[in-house]
């Protein structure tokens, strides 16, 4: 069924409802795509947990009153027939199996298979279960089975046979040529009266008769039957013809007395004890299929229908009644009233009166929109698009031609004021005539006003709220003014109220006062108290509707009789209350819960570990019509906000951390808690993981301090070492001076005995040369002595003892120059040596020479040569090369 979108517009006042009126209980329509399996639902039952079980042609369907599952069986079997054992578990049977639903895993619920071995191969397909408190009995149309919650026995009966029920602790399975036998430990006794029945009356379903005394037998083409000890007597009604026709498929008992008989070919009928019908429920009021297979009594007292096409839920527990235009003859009520016992709907397609036989007849000429109606002494009074109207009869006489009466309030018994398009009228009744009179100075369009002595309190949609003062035979405006908000709230589509001289303004949830242009808001222990009121009804009724989030309101109050009945438009035609504020609010509880994706039996007296922190709740409603969006929810301290539950009651919340939730949800502003439970913290969140913490705390500390101190040692080990290394350094260093002081003193002493050996030679030299200047003036024997001493003299000049002391001072000096020259330079003479280590010293060729006891050029052209051997490029110079050895 589409989602209801209620408007209300009037409370009206009803005499008497004739019972077999087309108003029929609420029906909640279920089609595929909302149970995502196939069309076709062959039975249903409920387990001792409020679940529904159906057996559909894709599989057994488990509905929890918010969300539906879908077990499918094994190999694709289709399941035919469902029954709650005394056990409490679910039984289902089919083509060549018979089992019961395991539901441990509640999120995944699985077939246990019974019967296999026997069952097998059999060809049988199981058709009705049912039982007591010891055996279930399931049968095929030949076999009939026994399962003692133990074993399962086969039993054959005489001949083929109809489906059977139990009936006060007894079996009753009709056969197919006719009749019905007994069916008690095994054996199949015929009841000899019902052997009456001719072989083409089949026996469609045997149960409780309206006393103890009597079975009800219902036959497919035949009508009913009363079977009371050894007399069938047939039932006659006006009903039994139309079910001849209808062909009954199957007829269950109602608690509350009374019976539900389901047709193949036009729906289902509620009938009293009397066999009289409540209700007929078909295609065209309602049901969503004609061809009823299944039916079920819920435990709360709603119908279960499985039909061909989809599955209904019928609400006989509750009071309101249904009227389902799903011809859209009537089109969208805006007005209703009680007028002279007749029941009239205004439309946006016009005026209804409804019949006697519970059909509405459009009144004649009234075609188009109705805003609303009034009584005026015994004339009825209709507000048109097209201007006022008088009813009389089924005429439609008009009485102004002003469009749109949209608001009438009563002055006296014979005045009446209306709003309009183009303001306020005036209509007067007297001497049998009826004028109409513009209010002068009144333009203002009021969607709906209240009016308090001479005072107009009106609201227009896009202005708010009008006051408007009226001179005092209401005939001209002395006052008008506009108050649009009130303490920053938008007043939209508001409910108005004259109590006692007081105006109240009902809007977004919120009741206001209104006093000579003041709005205030009523405080919430004045608001209770007044809603306990009874001439609060209009508001009443809108704040129940509106807390339910079901629709829109715009009230029409007209005050007659003493019965209160409501009138809310929907989708497909209007619904109808007995009492104001007996709306039903769905009850939700915990259907199951999973862990990390695993069910978990009981998430309050267990403690989950930490990482269970995926949680799924998954709830389930006693009441799932009733279930709508303003029932909210919120997981305390996860989230501290309210939010909407969804649609199918599942709740997952994800990575939750450590401690304790509780789940509150808030229905019709009431608050209650739904679940607790606790997650454990990780070891190291724990008092555990805090003593470990302190401990490591501890021994940080402890290791930092003894690492420090480790740290501080080393810090002096490396001080002692660095000024071991300073004071090494330091005496390094005064070696290193002592050593330089030392080889500048040998350098001096090196340079002092080369310039010693420098002048011995210049010396020698010199004297050598006198010697041979005076060789020429003397005589042979003096020139024999002379060439003594000049020989003697050159020995000393070429001395090689004066070159071992200076190579061994040198190499003193100058370490590994010599050795390096003659390892580089293999062909270097000992002169050539000579030289480089004088031209080491710094020393110019001018100084060599003496030392070598040669010329100066002589020096040169050493020079030359030493740079040939050493192979001395000609842009650098032989001193800076030897000095870089």
């Amino acid at each position: 069924m589409s989602s209801i979108k209620v408007l209300i517009f009037s409370i009206i006042f009803i005499r008497s409802i004739i019972l077999n009126a087309q108003e029929v209980p609420a029906i909640v329509a279920y089609d595929t795509k909302d149970y995502n399996a196939a069309s076709q639902n062959w039975d249903i039952d409920q387990d001792c947990n409020g679940l529904t079980y159906i057996a559909n042609s894709n599989g057994v369907l488990i509905f929890n009153g918010l969300s539906w599952q879908l077990v499918q069986l094994p190999h694709n079997k289709r399941p035919r027939t469902i029954f709650v054992g005394s056990d409490c578990k679910t039984y289902v049977a089919g083509y060549e199996f018979f089992g019961y639903i395991d539901n441990s895993q509640r999120n995944k619920p699985t077939l246990v298979p019974l019967a296999d071995s026997i069952l097998s191969q059999s060809g049988q397909e199981i058709w009705a279960m049912y039982g007591d408190e010891k055996q279930i009995v399931f049968q095929s149309f030949a076999d009939v089975y026994v399962y003692d919650y133990s074993t399962v026995f086969k039993y054959l009966p005489p001949e083929n046979i109809m489906l059977g029920n139990a009936v006060n602790n007894e079996f009753f399975i009709p056969k197919i040529s006719g009749g019905i036998m007994k069916f008690l430990d095994g054996s199949f006794t015929p009841i000899e009266v019902t052997n009456q029945f001719a072989n083409k009356v089949k026996v469609a379903a045997v149960l409780e008769g309206t006393n103890s005394s009597e079975t009800l037998i219902a036959t497919q083409f035949n009508g009913l039957f009363l079977l009371n000890s050894n007399i069938v007597d047939p039932i006659q009604t006006d009903i039994v013809s139309a079910l001849k026709e209808d062909q009954i498929n199957r007829v269950i008992r109602l608690k509350t007395g009374g019976y539900v008989i389901g047709t193949i070919l036009n729906g289902l009928y509620v009938l009293d004890d009397k066999f009289q019908v409540l209700f007929h429920i078909n295609k065209s009021n309602g049901l969503s299929n004609n061809t009823v297979l299944a039916l079920y009594e819920s435990k709360k007292g709603d119908l279960w229908v499985g039909l061909d096409k989809g599955i209904n839920l019928i609400k006989l527990s509750e009071p309101e009644r249904y009227y389902y235009d799903k011809q859209g003859k009537l089109g969208t009520v805006y007005a209703s009233i009680n007028h002279k016992g007749a029941m009239y709907l205004g439309t946006n397609q016009g005026v209804f009166m409804k019949t006697t036989n519970g059909s509405f007849e459009l009144i004649r000429n009234s075609q188009g929109q109705v805003w609303s109606f009034a009584e005026m002494g015994n004339n009825l009074i209709c507000g048109h698009n097209n201007g006022t109207f008088i009813i009389e009869g089924n005429g439609f006489r008009q009485i102004s031609s002003e469009s749109g009466g949209l608001c009438f309030q009563k002055i006296n018994d014979s005045t009446l004021i209306e709003s309009t398009y183009r303001g306020l009228y005036l209509i007067k009744y007297n001497d049998q005539k009826i004028s109409t009179i513009k209010i002068e100075d009144s333009e203002v369009l009021l969607e709906k006003f209240v009016l308090n002595d001479h005072t107009i309190v009106g609201y227009h949609t896009y202005f708010g709220i009008y006051d408007i003062d009226l001179s005092e035979n209401f005939t001209k405006v002395i006052s008008s003014k506009i108050t649009q908000q009130v303490e920053g709230q938008d007043i939209n589509k508001p409910s108005l109220l004259n109590y006692l001289g007081e105006i109240y303004i009902y809007s977004n949830n919120l009741l206001y006062r209104y006093r000579e242009g003041i709005i205030q808001t009523v405080d919430k222990e004045e608001k209770s108290r007044l809603l306990k009121v009874d001439d609060f009804s209009e508001i009443k009724a809108r704040i129940i509707y509106e807390n339910l989030n079901r629709g829109e309101y715009n009230y029409n109050e007209i005050k007659q009789g003493s019965t209160k009945k409501m009138i809310v438009s929907f989708d497909e035609g209007y619904k109808l209350l007995n009492e104001l504020g007996n709306i039903e609010v769905a009850q939700l509880e915990v259907d199951y819960v999973t862990v990390n994706g695993v069910s978990f039996d009981n998430l309050v007296s267990n403690s989950l570990e930490p990482y269970q922190n995926d949680i799924l709740i998954c709830l389930k409603s006693d009441n799932s019509y009733s279930l709508n969006d303003n029932i909210q929810y919120k997981l305390l301290p996860w989230d501290n906000e309210w939010r909407l539950l969804p649609a199918n009651g599942k709740l997952n919340f994800l990575n939750l951390k450590h401690g304790e939730y509780t789940l509150w949800i808030k229905s019709n502003g009431d608050e209650r808690s739904l679940l607790k439970w606790t997650i454990e913290p990780n070891w190291y969140e724990s008092w555990k993981g805090l003593v470990l913490y302190l401990l490591f705390f501890i021994s940080l500390v402890l290791f930092l301090n003894r690492k420090s101190k480790l740290k501080m040692e080393k810090e002096l080990q490396k001080l002692e070492v660095e000024k071991e290394k300073e004071v090494q350094k330091e005496r390094l260093k005064v070696r290193a001076d002592n050593l330089e002081i030392d080889l500048l003193h040998k350098s001096k002493m090196l340079a002092n005995r080369t310039m010693t050996i420098v002048q011995k030679n210049k010396m020698l030299n010199e004297l050598k040369q006198l010697i041979h200047d005076s060789d020429s003036k003397h005589e042979k024997t003096e020139k024999i002595s002379n060439q003594r001493i000049v020989h003697l003299i050159e020995n000393n000049i070429n001395s090689d003892h004066d070159w071992e002391i200076f190579e061994k001072n040198f190499a003193e000096v100058h370490k590994d120059f010599l050795a390096t020259l003659r390892t580089n330079f293999p062909e270097i003479s000992s002169s050539e040596l000579r030289l480089a280590a004088y031209i080491k010293m710094n020393l110019s060729s001018k100084e060599i020479a003496p030392l070598m006891n040669i010329s100066v050029r002589s020096t040169e052209n050493k020079r030359y040569r030493l740079r040939k051997k050493l192979e001395v490029p000609s842009v650098v110079s032989l001193s800076d090369f030897i000095f870089k050895l």
